[in-house]
């Protein structure tokens, strides 16, 4: 072990001393998610969209204690999102001590100072104990003000952007569909085919907050079936695509783990539509039953690995072996390229709901689509997140196009 590494655990468990006499009465969820706290050393705050930690409170001037918890009481425990920008005054190193409330270590912290370049804080500055239910970070003494977040910081903002830049290029318009709950607009980006064939690919993401990588994954695929490339192009003139990249916009700006502002997880809000957001984008997918045809439904994930979940048995699916064609050519030209194929079935419904089902056992119950639920690794670097999304885009391009006619 480094000297560097001992000395930062001595600090810790000196460190740990102040804290066990400043623990303090912790309320199990985040009924504000938005805080500041401040000492003579440094200022730490969550009050940014995406940010996100539940109490913050000042030991002694270089030492803090933060508190994660859940939105809310119905919110899965898992993935723990925290979110919190530093600013240090006196330029010395800061020790901050996470606590979980109602879930474990998930991510390890990233750093940025611009929120949007991103780096992993090194291991030997951070510390995890508690059985996963706290860890100590060893922050530096740094000029500028910078970020700490559980992944990188996708927001609203962001989308906006990142949608403005493929209308720009000419490939979509971009309108909006409805609001969030909290009155957020809900866009929708949407090409149709050059040859009015009237056939779609309907793509949703973000219903998670907390699930960048399945974010990261979507906006490659995207990308690509915009792309000025020879099958792109053959590609648009056949089909016109909708994306709906941001389905939970109040979750992501107000650092949630999971659900929406309703205490509801929108991932399974199809069919009981509690939630205004999936009412909104429910009403997009019924159009569908009088005009065009919805060829194929994604819903994008980020979860502990590389995951599908398709349908199976007498739900069938198109074009036939659809699945198996397109991941054969995938893992033909990505060696590596893994997914735990799950094969799901549209009677399940999420445990203690009646009514509501995933979006695509809703979507296909609706208009009998071939649908996937694509979950990219949360671990997974965004380098490769994006090369496998934009291959997997390439592969199923191909299948679609060479398959005739739903």
């Amino acid at each position: 072990m480094s000297i560097f590494r001992s000395s930062r655990l001595i600090i810790s468990k000196i460190a740990l001393v102040f804290l066990c006499f400043a623990a303090s009465y912790v309320q199990a969820f985040a009924i504000n998610n938005k805080n500041t706290c401040e000492s003579e050393s440094a200022i730490i705050t969550s009050e940014y969209d995406g940010g996100g930690m539940s109490q913050c409170s000042s030991i002694i001037p270089t030492i803090f204690r933060l508190v994660i918890a859940p939105e809310d009481e119905n919110a899965e425990q898992r993935p723990p999102w925290y979110s919190f920008k530093v600013t240090n005054k006196d330029k010395e190193m800061l020790i901050v001590d996470v606590n979980y409330i109602k879930g474990s270590h998930q991510f390890d912290p990233k750093i940025s100072t611009d929120g949007v370049n991103w780096s992993r804080l090194s291991k030997d500055s951070f510390n995890v104990s508690d059985n996963g239910h706290r860890f100590q970070m060893f922050l530096p003494a740094m000029d500028k003000p910078f970020y700490i977040s559980a992944q990188p910081i996708l927001d609203g903002a962001q989308y906006d952007r990142w949608m403005d830049s493929l209308v720009a290029r000419g490939a979509v318009t971009k309108s909006s569909i409805g609001t969030s709950a909290q009155g957020r607009p809900i866009y929708k980006i949407q090409s149709d085919s050059d040859l009015n064939t009237g056939k779609y690919l309907f793509l949703i993401g973000r219903q998670h907050p907390a699930e960048v990588t399945g974010a990261y994954a979507m906006q490659s695929f995207v990308e690509t079936i915009y792309s000025d490339t020879p099958l792109a192009r053959e590609f648009r003139k056949q089909y016109g695509v909708i994306s709906i990249p941001l389905v939970n916009p109040d979750g992501v700006a107000l650092g949630y783990w999971r659900n929406a502002t309703g205490k509801l997880d929108t991932n399974w809000d199809w069919g009981q539509f509690g939630q205004k957001e999936t009412r909104v984008i429910s009403e997009e997918l019924k159009k569908f039953k009088t005009r065009g045809t919805l060829d194929l439904f994604i819903d994008f994930h980020g979860t502990y690995d590389n995951e599908l979940y398709t349908q199976f048995g007498k739900m069938g699916e198109w074009p036939s072996s659809f699945t198996k064609k397109w991941t054969s050519a995938v893992k033909a030209r990505l060696p590596n390229y893994y997914y735990n194929h799950k094969k799901f079935s549209f009677t399940e419904r999420h445990p203690g709901s009646t009514e509501g089902g995933s979006a695509n056992q809703y979507v296909y119950n609706l208009l009998g689509t071939t649908t996937i639920i694509y979950e990219e690794g949360e671990n997974t670097p965004k380098a490769v997140v994006e090369q496998k999304g934009q291959v997997v885009a390439e592969e199923i391009m191909r299948v679609l196009l060479t398959s005739g006619t739903n």
